[in-house]
């Protein structure tokens, strides 16, 4: 297989398994197999943009590679690597099922060590460069792997990041329901993260966090947040505090919380 474009090159391999041309075809989605081996294959995002409008304003060559099979309806990727720019990469193994439906897809995704440009996130979300604190452009270029799954309005994040202020870990279950308040629970720590920066307190240093949490609502009106914190350090200019619990509590604007600290 070889398709070009003036702006895109798709090879190595690709072929469409059925058994009755005009029955199968019909019911395509349920009953013709799919396989495909991609070699050093490319799409532009101008080619894309013929289907999926909201690419129209990206202009970047997408790099993919591996090999996918199965029925469009339960397809399998492995080995795949998807290239957006030299600085973004993703790596791992996919299952997807419910296709075309996207409002009724179910997906498994194996992310293998990989790699996230801030620029590119802030592209795509360009609500985050509003942020002035915490600091998100000093998280720099994400190292991730992990895992993410999702099915109709629940998603699953599992992911161990690198940054370039410390390491974050997640495990985070989102309830995201088409009507009414969304909630998510779950685990967010941090590794020897360099705390001071991402707030702009030169006095704080490094700070290691085991949090776990439950919520809802992402609009402040609805917003309640419930935190049990669990600090092993936190270094504020030159002591070293240890063996802090906290319990936070945020509704709305107001953030309450209580402190128990224990410094050796």
């Amino acid at each position: 297989l070889k398709i070009e474009t003036p702006y895109s090159k798709i090879s190595d391999f690709f072929a469409m398994r059925f058994l009755r041309f005009n029955h199968d075809m019909k019911w395509f989605n349920d009953h013709v197999q799919l396989e495909g081996n991609f070699i050093n294959s490319y799409i532009h995002t101008k080619d894309l943009a013929y289907f999926a409008p909201a690419l129209a304003d990206y202009n970047e060559p997408l790099s993919f590679n591996g090999f996918v099979h199965g029925k469009v309806n339960n397809l399998k990727g492995k080995k795949l690597t998807l290239g957006i720019n030299r600085k973004t990469y993703l790596n791992g193994n996919m299952a997807i099922q419910g296709l075309p439906d996207l409002d009724h897809i179910k997906y498994d995704i194996l992310l293998t060590p990989s790699m996230i440009e801030y620029n590119l996130i802030s592209r795509l979300v360009p609500e985050i460069k509003k942020i002035t604190l915490p600091k998100f452009e000093l998280l720099g270029n994400i190292q991730v792997a992990g895992n993410i799954k999702g099915v109709n309005d629940s998603l699953q994040l599992g992911l161990s990041m690198a940054t370039n202020l410390g390491k974050i870990a997640t495990n985070i279950h989102f309830s995201l329901p088409d009507k009414g308040v969304p909630s998510y629970k779950g685990t967010l720590n941090t590794a020897n993260f360099n705390l001071g920066r991402f707030i702009n307190v030169p006095d704080v240093g490094y700070i290691d966090i085991l949090n776990y949490f439950e919520g809802r609502g992402f609009e402040k009106n609805e917003l309640t947040i419930n935190i049990k914190s669990s600090i092993p350090q936190l270094q504020i200019k030159s002591n070293t505090i240890q063996h802090i619990n906290a319990d936070v509590s945020i509704k709305g604007n107001v953030l309450t919380f209580s402190t128990i600290s224990k410094d050796n």
